[in-house]
């Protein structure tokens, strides 16, 4: 979805979008996909009521949006390094602001064989090479393919349990929690989570975050 408009974030951001005059009593969190001069783009996935809403908007309808929130990646400390970007499902969505921003990154997304047609992921190889060197993974556990030693840094968005096996990985893992938001200002509390030994709000402190620092236990349950 493009909104057309003057607009700024740092990759890793995020937006809260609302339909006007819609049903939705709280907006919805969506990353920043790419930024540019007269307009903000946003990739997402319809799973409920609110992405069906904004997939039936059409050209010329408006939209309200607040933003943009959270800390983002830490660019400016890896702007000329060797960066892994590795994406998981929809985590896949604010890598591509983010290569934009940096000089020597890999693209992998890893993505599920059910979710997308053979032209959809086609399509997303080519778009995402357009900014760094990409790599499609279908149905395949990236942490156990990849080399991590050739990379100063990984930055990566998706499941959970994706995340943590690559904080395994590598000792510069940036991680960006997905979490249920009623605000994006740390007032609702619904996104807390233990980071560093004490409570953190996603939508405030984060969403990015140190990948050894956070608690992955609803992912370790699943191993």
């Amino acid at each position: 979805m493009t909104i057309e408009g003057s607009f700024e974030a740092k990759p890793g951001q995020f937006y809260m979008l609302r339909g006007i005059g819609s049903f939705m009593t709280l907006s919805r969190p969506i990353s920043v996909f790419d930024v540019e001069a007269d307009k903000i783009a946003f990739m997402y996935r319809v799973v409920g009521e609110g992405t069906k809403y904004f997939s039936k908007l059409k050209e010329g309808d408006e939209i309200t949006l607040y933003g943009p929130y959270g800390n983002g990646y830490p660019v400016s400390d890896y702007k000329d390094k060797k960066v892994a970007l590795i994406g998981g499902g929809m985590g896949i969505a604010p890598l591509f602001y983010l290569a934009k921003q940096l000089d020597n990154a890999e693209i992998h997304l890893g993505l599920n064989s059910r979710d997308l047609t053979a032209e959809q992921k086609q399509y997303l190889g080519q778009l995402y090479a357009t900014h760094a060197p990409t790599t499609i993974h279908i149905d395949t556990d990236m942490s156990e393919k990849l080399d991590f030693s050739k990379y100063d840094a990984v930055m990566t968005c998706g499941p959970e349990i994706m995340m943590y096996k690559l904080t395994k990985k590598h000792e510069n893992v940036y991680v960006s929690l997905e979490k249920y938001m009623g605000c994006a200002v740390g007032a609702c509390l619904s996104c807390t989570c233990d980071v560093a030994g004490k409570r953190v709000k996603v939508c405030k402190d984060g969403p990015v975050f140190k990948g050894s620092e956070v608690s992955y236990d609803d992912a370790i349950k699943l191993l």
